[in-house]
């Protein structure tokens, strides 16, 4: 993995791997229907889960720079590696209504809840090295389909690792989230709550602050189209919807 292209080539494969024999159709499968490209089963393909995250996470810290001097450390330099990552996690949140062997799907069920759950665990780390929205918005796309175990353990090591100031349009994706069904039961637990109470107050941080509202750990850039006025009045109201999800936990679990 420390040259560009044996990464991508790595990469590469592995997605062929993720979006083959499930039914999905996408450019790679197209182009690769009849090439040297090795395929693999299902039960091989768990087995191959671990190193394959393992090689991600390495693609995504990857610096191209040969120069101790342009090294960005903890900067995620492959959004494509995140490609790669949630292709193998959705084949794992799709296995159960993909044309598996319905035997082999049980015999594998807490191995692959496990290795979802891992695969959770890599996608929040790439959002703590700046590529945040595309890695939130896969959450919120499947967080109805996790176990409620996963969702609970995804809630609060979100929680946990926010920290002000934070972009609106991160603010809007975290309130989208925290506003699902699973996730709400997932914040009856008190430990998730009181990390609830913590983004909360980091949020109203970023009411109270007169500086430019940037990104910060879990952050991204945004337009400017609408200037700094226009970005606070937009962190006002996203920051009162959370408050009043906050609310309604607090009124719901009697805490």
């Amino acid at each position: 993995m420390n040259t560009p292209i044996v990464t991508f080539v790595i990469l590469h494969w592995i997605e062929y791997c993720s979006v083959s024999d499930t039914g999905a159709t996408s450019d790679i499968t197209a182009a690769h229907t009849s090439t040297m490209l090795v395929d693999i089963s299902f039960s091989a393909y768990l087995n191959f889960v671990p190193l394959f995250y393992e090689l991600i996470v390495q693609a995504s810290t990857y610096d191209v720079s040969s120069s101790a001097a342009y090294q960005q450390p903890k900067k995620c330099s492959h959004p494509y590696a995140f490609k790669v990552l949630s292709s193998v996690v959705s084949k794992l949140l799709n296995s159960n209504t993909a044309t598996f062997d319905s035997e082999l799907m049980e015999n594998n069920n807490e191995l692959v809840q496990k290795l979802v759950r891992d695969g959770m665990e890599c996608i929040i780390y790439m959002m703590s090295l700046g590529y945040t929205l595309a890695p939130l918005q896969f959450i919120i796309d499947s967080i109805e389909t996790l176990d409620l175990d996963i969702v609970r353990f995804v809630v609060s090591t979100l929680l946990s690792g926010v920290k002000h100031p934070f972009s609106t349009i991160f603010l809007m994706k975290m309130h989208s989230l925290l506003s699902r069904d699973s996730v709400m039961k997932a914040l009856s637990k008190k430990d998730n709550f009181n990390l609830l109470l913590q983004f909360e107050q980091e949020v109203l941080k970023g009411v109270s602050s007169s500086a430019s509202l940037v990104d910060s750990l879990f952050g991204e850039a945004e337009d400017e189209g609408d200037g700094d006025d226009g970005q606070r009045a937009q962190y006002q109201e996203i920051s009162t919807k959370i408050q009043a999800l906050v609310s309604k936990c607090k009124s719901t679990f009697k805490y």
